[in-house]
């Protein structure tokens, strides 16, 4: 259920039922709820007598139904959404009444639909009384009231609650006019048999376009007419003695006109033959082939008519290289590469990576195939949302419009009303016509014979003087009000900007995203820009180098997405093809609003100007392992950092600087061209070129009271799922305990991997968390000459694993994304960390604090853990007790290794947004 959807409901009951009503059946949109709950939830906005008058309402004509709860004895109400969105489609059903019998039967119809359910007395004589019809007239409309119950239009309803259910041989049975109980016997539209109307009218219009004939029409109609309706995809045997002997015209060539149906491509029907022949309606094929023609009108009148072809043409093949889709859809190679760029990037298309087999000797030129093709689950999933969307907004114009008019509005009906009060006198009386002229416009507007008075009226030389006094007086005003504002506008900072946070590791690269929101940007191109920063700064942690993951969010439609851009495996045994770069510029041209040269010049900037000493990198420096370090160009820059002092400015690695222009100019081509030539003795060239970020969907499953959002296979994201349904919820020791084991039962040996997080949000409801990474602090250990560290992702995390070409390597990385399940605007948390061990911890943390004391997330201790192995950050914190416990389930405790792992946080609350950064590295956060 979709936010666009709830807005159209709360606007259809808002427009017919009233901004009351719609308000107290908001929180039904979420869940059944029991009057107490419904009242709490409103927090006495309304009085329980309203509510219950509205809840009287909305049973009387469907659209909430009244459950028993089997645990209790309370009655609890569930909002029908779907019928409240049918009476879209009253006048629909209206004019199919009209048209099949006339009139009357429609009068029959709007009654009911206004009553909602009623008594078929209650109908015939409502019916009588709004069409101010006679009453002589009753036996007339009770027959065609007993006729639509016949032909399935009306049928018994239940009374409020669903357990009184209707036995289903009754539910079409019409009552006699002197039976007893009759009041009682409740009737409402079928909603089906109107359904089964429209479907079969929509398939008798395809056949007549198809072969251009109105009699294979009315036969088709008339089969139609004789199927059962059902769900299911093919319809009831129906013999052609039937057909026959129903069908007006035609019946002559009735077989030729089926065989003719029968023999088009599209398979309408179906001929079957055994003591007689049979015809059967195939209305999955049907429904099938309705739903290709739609969204082949959907993909031309969007993308033009070559990309419908090519969209037709991968429909028709399943799966196609893009050389055999430009062949099949005879178009130009280059204007298939650019169409078919632009399908893919508005999800019309799919594309699915397969990695060349091993040759005998065992080696991989690193090709890959990517194959096009469809989603037509999401395709059609999109456009419904599309649909969606567009109706509600089309509905608070509407409503906005007469909100705005509403006095033009208002003035109207009186004068609609003295109107009709001429044509009732028979003449127009002077006196009535003035004090309706009066009652109507302002006299200072309108003379007394009617003419309109000018702007500048004046009755006298003395008027016009003060009036040329006054106007003189107003125009000196405004041209110095004028001369300020525009004094204020070059000069003064901006009143109003768009509101967004960005969390990240550093003070600067967070500005740096901040001045990307206020330039027009959205939450892709702040975390983008913030990231880059980030790798400047931070370059032990994250940089061009390394690999990472990214989780687009968009909170209000509900959609998000998955980039993934970890390393993928080449002939280095430790450092696999870097993806960081290709993954960040794929989100900048999926979703990014600014130029992406506009993205990267904020860290040529901070190259140029130098970087700030920080803690974290000092404390990496101070760690055994950087004795390892082997590479000279590493060694040097390390030496350089060691002798300067904490916040001190020092020069980025020679080469960075050179290689960030290159890519705000030219993107990541030129980089990673550069990169083959420079690494060609550590990675393929041909693994190089062709690496390519993927787009996943998200993984989510409820904890608590939340939706949590994640990354795909591959990363930390599956593993989060599998802990959550691990872990028992108790008392804050044991829950940490239960983390332990939970983590140790999945078999857990993994390294600690260590990165960078980024949370951003803008105006548009758009949540962004990336994390990226290096694998361990200095990755590798190996300084390029471009000014970059690469990564160490594959000993990191392929230990005693088999190198499988056609898959990424493993990361631990987690981005999070927490929405609250029961309030579309409810508590919603953007986070994430490098390693899924710490990222539990802190999505654990968050959950259970209270929203207004967030902040103290950051003075929790966290653990890092390998099988038995536990290393405590801040130990002084950890209680005797606790301590204990470990011992007891014989796990060795130790201090944890600096740096500390760092996850920065974006917390909304309605329309409440705060961000910070963790407290463990030396990172500042801004809100807007």
């Amino acid at each position: 259920m979709s936010s666009d959807y709830c807005r159209i409901c709360t606007s259809i009951l808002r427009d017919y039922f009233g901004q009351d009503v719609s308000e107290i059946a908001k929180p039904l949109q979420w869940g059944q709820k029991s009057l107490m709950t419904l009242s709490t939830m409103l927090d006495g906005k309304y009085p329980r007598h309203l509510i219950q008058e509205t809840l009287i309402v909305l049973l009387q004509f469907n659209f909430v139904s009244a459950i028993c709860n089997v645990h209790s004895v309370q009655i609890e109400y569930k909002l029908n959404m779907e019928n409240i969105l049918m009476i879209l489609r009253y006048p629909k059903f209206l004019s199919i009444i009209k048209r099949k019998f006339g009139n009357q039967y429609k009068e029959l119809v709007e009654t009911l639909l206004c009553l909602g359910r009623a008594s078929l007395s209650k109908i015939v004589s409502e019916c009588i009384k709004l069409q101010n019809k006679t009453d002589d007239l009753y036996n007339n409309y009770w027959e065609k009231a007993i006729e639509l119950i016949k032909n399935e239009y009306f049928k018994r309803t239940p009374t409020y609650v669903v357990w009184t259910e209707v036995k289903q041989n009754k539910m079409f049975a019409p009552p006699t006019k002197n039976q007893k109980g009759e009041k009682k016997i409740l009737f409402t539209l079928n909603f089906n048999k109107f359904h089964q109307d429209m479907r079969n009218k929509i398939i008798t219009d395809a056949v007549v376009r198809i072969f251009d004939d109105t009699i294979v029409g009315e036969v088709m109609s008339t089969i139609l007419s004789q199927c059962a309706d059902s769900s299911a995809p093919v319809s009831n045997p129906i013999s052609l003695q039937l057909i026959r002997s129903n069908l007006s015209v035609g019946h002559n060539y009735l077989l030729e006109y089926i065989t003719m149906i029968e023999e088009d491509p599209t398979k309408f029907l179906s001929k079957s033959y055994g003591t007689m022949c049979n015809i059967t309606v195939n209305f999955k094929q049907i429904i099938n082939c309705l739903n290709d023609s739609i969204m082949d009108q959907v993909v031309s009148y969007k993308f033009g008519e070559s990309s419908a072809r090519l969209f037709r043409a991968t429909r028709s093949n399943k799966l196609l290289e893009l050389e055999r889709l430009q062949q099949t859809a005879l178009i130009p190679d280059r204007e298939t590469k650019t169409l078919t760029s632009e399908l893919f990037m508005n999800n019309y298309l799919q594309v699915q990576e397969l990695r060349k087999p091993n040759t005998r000797l065992g080696r991989n030129d690193g090709k890959s195939f990517y194959l096009y093709h469809l989603n037509e689950r999401q395709l059609h999933q999109e456009l419904t949302e599309e649909i969606l969307k567009m109706i509600g907004n089309c509905m608070m114009w509407k409503f906005k419009t007469c909100e705005d008019n509403k006095r033009l509005l208002k003035n109207k009906a009186r004068f609609d009303g003295m109107v009709q009060g001429l044509q009732d006198k028979q003449e127009a009386d002077k006196d009535f016509f003035e004090e309706a002229m009066d009652n109507l416009f302002s006299p200072t507007v309108y003379d007394h014979d009617g003419s309109e008075k000018t702007p500048l009226y004046a009755k006298n030389n003395n008027e016009k003087a003060l009036l040329k006094l006054i106007i003189a007086f107003c125009m000196a005003f405004c041209f110095g009000l004028l001369f300020i504002l525009l004094i204020h506008i070059h000069y003064g900072s901006n009143q109003l900007v768009l509101h967004g946070n960005v969390a990240s590791d550093n003070d600067q690269c967070s500005q740096y995203g901040i001045d990307v929101l206020k330039m027009g940007g959205n939450a892709v191109d702040a975390a983008i820009t913030a990231a880059l920063c980030n790798s400047v700064i931070l370059l032990h942690l994250s940089g061009l180098g390394g690999n990472g993951v990214m989780v687009v969010y968009d909170h209000r439609t509900g959609i998000g997405n998955t980039i993934d851009f970890r390393a993928t495996p080449s002939s280095h045994n430790i450092t696999g093809v870097p993806g960081f770069l290709a993954g960040l510029f794929y989100a900048n041209v999926k979703y990014g609003l600014l130029p992406w040269k506009t993205l990267v010049e904020p860290s040529i900037t901070l190259a140029k100007t130098g970087i700030t000493v920080t803690e974290s990198l000092l404390e990496a420096i101070n760690q055994n392992t950087t004795k390892l370090i082997e590479d000279e160009n590493l060694k040097h820059w390390i030496s350089t950092v060691s002798n300067s002092s904490l916040g001190q400015i020092i020069k980025v690695p020679n080469g960075l600087i050179k290689t960030l222009t290159s890519i705000s100019l030219h993107g990541p081509i030129e980089f990673y061209k550069e990169m083959s030539e420079e690494l060609k003795l550590m990675l393929k060239p041909d693994d190089v070129m062709s690496y390519k970020p993927l787009i996943l969907p998200v993984l989510r499953q409820k904890y608590m009271n939340y939706c949590i959002i994640t990354s795909n296979k591959g990363t930390g994201g599956p593993i989060l799922l599998k802990v959550l349904n691990k872990m028992n919820n108790t008392n804050t020791y044991f829950e940490d305990l239960s983390l332990l084991n939970s983590f140790k039962d999945l078999g857990d040996n993994w390294d600690q991997n260590f990165g960078l997080q980024v949370s951003t949000t803008d105006v548009f409801d758009l949540y962004v968390t990336i994390i990226s990474g290096l694998g361990s602090v200095f990755g590798s250990r190996v300084l390029t000459k471009s000014g970059y560290i690469l990564n160490n992702a594959l000993d990191l995390n392929l230990k005693g694993h088999l190198l499988n070409q056609t898959e990424r390597v493993t990361s631990l990385h987690l981005p999070i994304i927490a929405v609250e399940t029961e309030n579309l605007c409810g508590r919603r948390l953007i986070s994430g960390a490098a390693d899924v061990r710490d990222g539990t911890q802190l999505l654990l943390s968050m959950l259970k604090t209270d929203p207004q004391d967030i902040l103290n997330v950051n003075a929790i201790t966290r653990f890092h853990f390998k099988n038995n192995d536990v290393g405590i950050e801040y130990p002084n914190n950890i209680t005797k007790q606790f301590s204990k416990l470990l011992f007891t389930f014989k796990f060795n405790v130790c201090n944890a290794t600096l740096p500390y792992p760092t996850s920065n946080i974006v917390q909304k609350v309605e329309d409440r947004s705060v961000a910070f950064s963790d407290s463990r590295g030396s990172g500042k956060s801004y809100t807007l």
